[in-house]
């Protein structure tokens, strides 16, 4: 994630699959076993469209802070 990201996006060791789980439990992500191309069983996840529409408003509420913070007119 970091490297894919350019070092924008980081997350501590030891976070990731705890907020995968979490985000199982919430039926925003299903996840699958499958076989890697080296042969290595691994789990996939993908989002599912209650988790898109989750996204979509995070991202929507994320870019009214951000503008509200840009120009000034926010608490904080």
């Amino acid at each position: 994630m970091k490297r894919t990201s350019n070092d924008l996006l980081q997350m501590e060791e030891g976070s990731l699959y705890p907020a995968l789980q979490r985000l199982l439990k919430e039926e925003l992500v299903k996840a699958e076993w499958s076989i890697s191309s080296t042969s290595r069983r691994v789990r996939t996840y993908q989002l599912t469209a209650k988790g898109a529409k989750h996204l979509e408003h995070e991202v929507l509420r994320f870019e009214k802070d951000a503008r509200r913070n840009y120009t000034g007119t926010g608490a904080g």
